[in-house]
């Protein structure tokens, strides 16, 4: 697959999906080859104190959290129900309640990023100066916020949405969901455009905590 992938990378422009929950396409046709990571397996090592667990990249990855679950191996039920493969979760880093996939994650086995870029999510969790976060608690003293390195602190990006009144905005067919404002769905045949128009728009009203 590798020898393939260098032999046509010089001759069209070549993507590697994974399940595409983190991809927007919009109008325009992608000219180009598509490759789908659909290599599967996981091995569970245990001692007396620990698991170490081997999970190939074309695992569905709420599905390894769930066997985790059955098999009474505890630790990744934060990170449950997040959309990709687990391929993916290195890459973006995924997190959710306060824990991140690195906090977990041992070893990681991928391509060099200098010649496959990574792409993370519309929203990361973002990182701000103590001064950007005395104005946002002057405004909102009850903001959940989590110290971070370097005097920085992580605020919560679907709470920042939150705050803007956009829980349950539409734009179009794309919209902010109504229980969980860091994601975006699709309501029924949103166009590439609108959702992309929609993340601008968020962005933008977000523009008042800088």
């Amino acid at each position: 697959l590798l020898n393939t992938w260098q032999k046509l990378a010089h001759q069209y422009p070549i993507l590697f999906l994974g399940s595409g929950s983190n991809v927007l396409f919009l109008e325009k046709y992608y000219q180009g080859i598509v490759i789908l990571n659909r290599i599967r397996g996981f091995k569970i090592n245990e001692n007396i104190s620990s698991w170490s667990i081997h999970v190939c990249a074309g695992e569905i990855w709420n599905d390894i959290v769930t066997m985790c679950l059955k098999k009474n191996i505890p630790g990744l039920e934060n990170l449950a129900l997040i959309p990709g493969y687990a391929g993916s979760a290195p890459i973006q880093n995924i997190g959710a309640y306060g824990m991140e996939f690195c906090q977990v994650c041992e070893r990681i086995k991928i391509p060099n990023p200098i010649y496959i870029g990574n792409a993370g999510s519309f929203f990361k969790n973002p990182i701000i100066s103590n001064r950007q976060t005395k104005k946002i608690l002057n405004i909102h003293p009850n903001a959940p916020y989590f110290n971070h390195a370097n005097d920085t602190v992580k605020f919560s990006a679907g709470w920042l949405i939150d705050a803007c009144g956009l829980k349950g905005y539409h734009l179009g067919a794309a919209a902010v969901h109504d229980k969980q404002a860091a994601i975006i769905i699709n309501t029924g045949y949103a166009t590439g455009c609108e959702i992309l128009n929609l993340a601008r728009y968020i962005f933008f009203k977000n523009q008042k905590y800088n």
